[in-house]
């Protein structure tokens, strides 16, 4: 009887087991149907500009974004190329029209506008203390305004001293020898010189300015202060550059800087690490260093100290997808690209870690200008210096103003168009 019991159990248990086992197939077969006929994810599609330019920053750009859409696949990122310049006005029209991008790249002095017009997320609740402990903190603190972080820093950059190493065997360390150098090394005839830098911009002749004495804002009062007898004498000096020692081109603009340069027709020029690959494209050998100190002051000229990075619109729909892709654009990865292929300056501090780049002349050479250049200011009234300077240094180098008379003249505008706001 007790043998009788035992496998009646037996049996009870096996049929227990056997039906759960089909239970847990037909479960599962279900799932996996349910989940094969599932439609696919629908996908994101986020807009992001951008402003690089050059071969080495597209490169790096193309391959982040392919890399970005592979490791995230839902996402669809509609990339669009802006010219820098145009590109600041163009996201402010895009902004109250209500079509303002996603993400877009920007230089951080064009926050402090942005934010007060309200065209930016904040995004300080989005950034971990792990996110903050990426970046180098100045990177970081270059993408705030008024105490709140408006942006993911990418890199930093300024301008510096790049010399033709076929012509110029040791960099000038004084504005004396300069000015020396560029006369041994200028040719009119043969449309060489000895120096080039674009002479048409606020942003080139800022540096001089500071090397002078001068200040765009004036330390105590916190105003304008581009008349200044320092600024004068910073004037005088780079417009003498052409009109006087005429060691610079007529027409010193970008353009002709480095066609100049990258022809083998120019000696030294100013200029940032964003044009390092199309140097080596042109197989230029090249060297870096300080813009050379002022002989009348002892001072460096002091080039501006930009951050460049992502901002997110608050019009943005996909505000997750948005800050994903800003995170990976700024990531060690990413930022290590973009500096092996343009040679900028990553705002990631472990990048710096990585032999290559802690041994790279154009890192080494830019980290070095940059420790004796001022910060890019994120005030929203810096937007209105650009024009009024380029109409000044257009003026006394025709000779139409004197140098005093036509800053003042740009003070005055400037001065005007922030009591307009």
């Amino acid at each position: 009887m007790e043998s009788f019991l035992s496998s009646k159990r037996a049996i009870a248990k096996t049929t227990a087991i056997v039906l759960a086992v089909i239970i847990i197939v037909a479960v599962v077969a279900v799932g996996t149907y349910y989940i094969l006929t599932l439609p696919p994810a629908e996908k994101v599609t986020i807009t992001f500009w951008h402003t690089y330019q050059y071969e080495g920053e597209l490169k790096a750009l193309n391959e982040s974004i392919a890399a970005f859409e592979q490791a995230n696949p839902s996402i669809d990122v509609v990339v669009a190329a802006q010219p820098y310049d145009p590109s600041r006005q163009k996201f402010i029209v895009a902004s109250q029209g209500g079509q303002a991008p996603d993400v877009f790249r920007v230089a951080n002095d064009w926050i402090g506008q942005y934010a007060d017009m309200g065209f930016l997320e904040p995004l300080d609740d989005r950034i971990s203390s792990d996110l903050k402990a990426r970046y180098i903190p100045a990177t970081l603190d270059g993408m705030s305004y008024n105490n709140r972080t408006y942006g993911l820093p990418a890199s930093y950059d300024c301008l510096m001293l790049i010399y033709n190493k076929a012509i110029i065997t040791t960099p000038p360390t004084t504005t004396d020898e300069l000015i020396s150098m560029a006369q041994a090394h200028t040719n009119t005839a043969t449309g060489t010189y000895g120096l080039v830098f674009d002479a048409t911009t606020a942003y080139t002749w800022f540096p001089w300015q500071y090397g002078f004495g001068g200040r765009i804002f004036d330390p105590t009062t916190g105003k304008p202060a581009v008349n200044s007898s320092g600024s004068v004498d910073a004037l005088t000096f780079t417009v003498g550059l052409q009109n006087t020692q005429k060691v610079m081109p007529a027409q010193s603009d970008y353009t002709t800087m480095m066609s100049l340069f990258t022809t083998g027709k120019a000696a030294m020029i100013i200029n940032g690490p964003w044009a390092v690959s199309d140097i080596r494209t042109a197989n230029i050998d090249f060297g870096i260093a300080r813009i050379p100190r002022v002989t009348k002051t002892g001072a460096y000229p002091a080039p501006l100290v930009g951050v460049k990075g992502y901002i997110m619109s608050p019009q943005s729909k996909h505000e997750e997808e948005a800050f994903k892709l800003m995170d990976f654009l700024t990531n060690d990865q990413t930022t290590y690209l973009f500096q092996k292929y343009a040679g900028t300056l990553p705002s990631v501090k472990s990048v710096y870690d990585k032999s290559d780049v802690s041994q790279d002349p154009v890192t080494v050479g830019v980290k070095n200008q940059a420790d004796v250049g001022q910060a890019f200011p994120t005030s929203a009234e810096m937007g209105f210096f650009w024009d009024p300077i380029a109409t000044a240094i257009q003026k006394y180098r025709a000779g139409t103003l004197t140098a005093q008379a036509a800053l003042n003249e740009a003070e005055n505008k400037i001065l005007d168009q922030i009591a307009k706001g």
